[in-house]
């Protein structure tokens, strides 16, 4: 049986604000991507993979920024096209993460093979792409961030972790097994997801 959480809306200087708890945890979130993507920037000479967690960061945070005030805050002042905006940024940001991994995974597997998942993911990204703008409902980011991070991301860190022993891959694989077990208990909010991409990339 799945509960139901029902967020009164909530008025800030005559503002309505409608679902305030996941706005604020929405706008929590986006924070911290923004301070992960300023600590990457900092770290050592700029490289393809610091690149794409980089841009990783920097889409889920705008993605879970915009998500907050159009997606829930804001959203009856708006048309339903306005989730999109979070929702594409959704979509980027997986991608990014499971490029960054392909490219740590480049010293260990066959070139042929991480082309062939590469054009795999973009052809799947662009199906899912194409699939939220058309159908306007969320599930075709909710399947492309199952693929996307637990089975393409989940199966490169542990074949990382088993040949190199790299803790914060480990760490990453742990988050994609507990996300997937959240993913299947409550589908529609994606917070918690982003919360442990977050975690697990900073280790």
């Amino acid at each position: 049986m799945q509960l139901i959480f029902m967020q009164p809306s909530i008025e800030v200087l005559n503002i309505r604000i409608d679902e305030p708890v996941t706005t604020a945890t929405d706008i929590l979130l986006a924070g911290v991507c923004v301070y992960a993507f300023f600590r990457i920037r900092k770290l050592g000479p700029t490289l393809t993979v610091k690149r794409y967690f980089e841009y990783y960061f920097l889409a889920l945070g705008l993605g879970a920024f915009f998500g907050g005030l159009l997606g829930h805050a804001f959203l009856y002042q708006l048309s339903p096209y306005w989730k999109l905006v979070s929702w594409i940024l959704i979509l980027l940001s997986v991608a990014c993460m499971v490029h960054a991994l392909l490219e740590l995974a480049k010293p260990l597997v066959k070139p042929a093979f991480i082309r062939f998942l590469l054009l795999m993911n973009l052809f799947i990204l662009a199906i899912a792409l194409f699939a939220t703008v058309w159908s306007l409902t969320f599930s075709a980011v909710k399947y492309y961030t199952i693929f996307g991070m637990f089975i393409v991301a989940g199966a490169l860190s542990y074949y990382i972790f088993r040949r190199t022993g790299n803790r914060g891959v480990y760490m990453f694989m742990m988050a994609r097994i507990a996300k997937s077990i959240q993913t299947q208990t409550s589908p529609s909010h994606p917070t918690l997801f982003s919360q442990l991409r977050v975690v697990a990339s900073m280790h």
